[in-house]
């Protein structure tokens, strides 16, 4: 069986899915928590018939997934009667996993589970590593980048990928953090004429950059899957996706939400209009105000059919724009070229989304412009031309050496970085958050 953190990771494997929907693994977690598999059932047996598990991208997932699904194969592979009351249980201890062969793949450089407003100790404790299956766990270590192409012709670019994702290159102190780095002067883009002062031009210079074509319409599916620009917030990349939109030809069509409060009687409904809902831009959600153009790249942001490459993240080219249907071709993956039809659907925001104070339900396309995403959404993608753009520093463990490491040739890697420059520094300098716990491997 093969299954992946994220849908982007399934994807890549042959049949495979995500952990979540392959072992039914509830969304919220809590410390006892157990996935949705009853003894004798037809997945129960599959797992039991199941040889081996590969299970991609797992740094990225909370120790919690892993604990949740360690427990629950104990009691279906490995199920026993109870014991009546009182007696003492003298059976030898429950295998790991149900003595279930688990291959667990993935880069601790890479970027650390997700949690909103947690501590650096608490997103470390949060990862794999720090649970206490890791002591079942033996290493194997790769040890060719298979990423970049010619890599052997690109020896000194692997190198800088390993020392930036490791934490080995020399830092300075600025700005109250002790973590910035200096950024080899060949991938520093500088806009020409450098002394514009107009940022809108000077982004579209940059998008021009990575999409050279865009402002002739070109519209080749495998010219636009190649490139991305890469940068931090969401609002950096509502920003640069709007500004590359503008510059495509054509018509752009606007589709709006209808959001609302799911309980019509309650307080909150009353509190909150609808037209303030339309104002709010909640993680996870697509935007009240979707405008777009056919022949511009767009990604999904909810797993619609993963079985045909149609998961959260997938990239697409828009071919038609209809009032109530929007028909698009996937971009990547063993489904590349096919035609995709997307419906509107309520999407229902997070209680713990600090951006809504407000539990909500939007009505919209579940896509967004995808010139540019976030960094740690492009982890598992694969590009030969990216743009990192960075208005201010990175801010989460591994996201500089996810973003740089995303290319597969590094004459195609281009970085903006505003305020860069150190007194008394010669050079472009930004942020490397490694968190050294995270890399070290204390069961050594």
């Amino acid at each position: 069986m093969a299954v992946a953190s994220s849908a982007i990771a399934a994807l890549i494997l042959h049949g495979g899915r995500t952990a979540h929907s392959t072992f039914n693994i509830p969304i919220k977690m809590e410390e006892w928590t157990t996935c949705r598999i009853q003894p004798g059932t037809d997945l129960a047996d599959t797992l039991a018939q199941a040889a081996i598990i590969i299970w991609d991208e797992a740094p990225m997932a909370r120790r919690q997934l892993f604990e949740a699904v360690d427990r629950t194969f104990r009691d279906v592979l490995q199920a026993r009667p109870p014991l009546p009351d009182g007696e003492p249980d003298h059976r030898p201890p429950q295998e790991p996993f149900g003595g279930k062969i688990i291959i667990f793949g993935g880069d601790f450089r890479q970027v650390t589970p997700v949690l909103p407003g947690a501590s650096q100790r608490q997103i470390e404790n949060a990862c794999f590593k720090f649970s206490p299956l890791w002591l079942n766990i033996d290493t194997l270590r790769l040890t060719e980048n298979m990423r970049v192409a010619q890599a052997g012709q690109n020896q000194d670019f692997v190198d800088l990928l390993l020392s930036i994702g490791e934490g080995r290159m020399p830092t300075v102190t600025h700005n109250g953090s002790s973590d910035y780095i200096r950024i080899p002067d060949e991938f520093i883009w500088h806009p020409e004429p450098a002394s514009s002062t107009n940022d809108d031009l000077r982004l579209k210079a940059f998008i021009r950059a990575i999409y050279p074509a865009i402002e002739e319409g070109f519209l080749d599916r495998d010219f636009m899957a190649e490139r991305a620009l890469l940068t931090c917030l969401n609002s950096h990349v509502d920003k640069l996706n709007a500004l590359a939109t503008s510059m495509l030809p054509g018509e752009s069509r606007t589709y709006t939400s209808q959001d609302s409060i799911q309980d019509k009687e309650s307080a909150d409904a009353a509190l909150y209009a609808p037209d303030y809902l339309n104002s709010l831009a909640p993680k996870g959600l697509p935007p009240h105000s979707l405008e777009l153009k056919v022949g511009q790249p767009i990604m999904l942001i909810r797993n619609k059919n993963t079985s045909r490459g149609q998961c959260n993240g997938s990239r697409l080219i828009v071919q038609r724009l209809g009032r109530k249907l929007i028909f698009a071709r996937v971009m990547t993956g063993v489904h590349a070229g096919e035609e995709v039809m997307i419906s509107r659907f309520p999407l229902t925001s997070s209680e713990e989304d600090r951006a809504s104070p407000v539990k909500f339900t939007r009505r919209q396309f579940p896509i967004k412009p995808a010139y540019a995403m976030t960094i740690n959404k492009s982890q598992g993608q694969t590009l030969n031309h990216v743009g990192l753009y960075l208005p201010q520093p990175v801010f989460g463990h591994g996201q500089i050496y996810v973003a740089l490491s995303r290319c597969t040739n590094p004459q195609n890697l281009k970085i903006l970085i505003d305020n860069g420059n150190i007194p008394g520094k010669t050079g472009t300098y930004t942020r490397n958050v490694v968190y050294k716990r995270v890399l070290s491997n204390f069961t050594e």
